[in-house]
């Protein structure tokens, strides 16, 4: 994986390992900046080592690190407690127009 990440982006070996081990812990991470063909190259060379990858703008990923965010709240809240896991859950379902029986509303 560091040598497809080295392959693509063109970076130092360390920087490789660096990557790789947030986008292990973290479940994603940016490895290409710039234009949008340099980008997609990136991509296609990452996706050729089997990896999965997705070009977002940058306006996009401001959106999408605030999310991860939440998302890792929402999980730590969750695992408090099976009561408010629930409550969490039934709001969640009911807001999609599912039941908590699991059918449709």
């Amino acid at each position: 994986v560091e040598r497809a990440v080295r392959r693509a982006t063109g970076c130092a070996p360390v920087d490789a390992r660096r990557l790789t081990r947030k986008a292990h812990t973290d479940g994603y991470c940016m490895v290409k900046s710039g234009g949008k063909n340099e980008c997609l190259a990136a991509m296609l060379l990452l996706r050729e080592a089997g990896l999965l990858v997705n070009v977002t703008t940058s306006a996009w990923l401001s959106h999408e690190s605030r999310a991860t965010a939440l998302l890792g709240l929402l999980r730590d809240v969750c695992g408090c407690s099976n009561g408010l896991r629930r409550v969490v859950c039934n709001i969640l379902l009911s807001e999609c127009g599912i039941s908590a029986q699991g059918g449709l509303e």
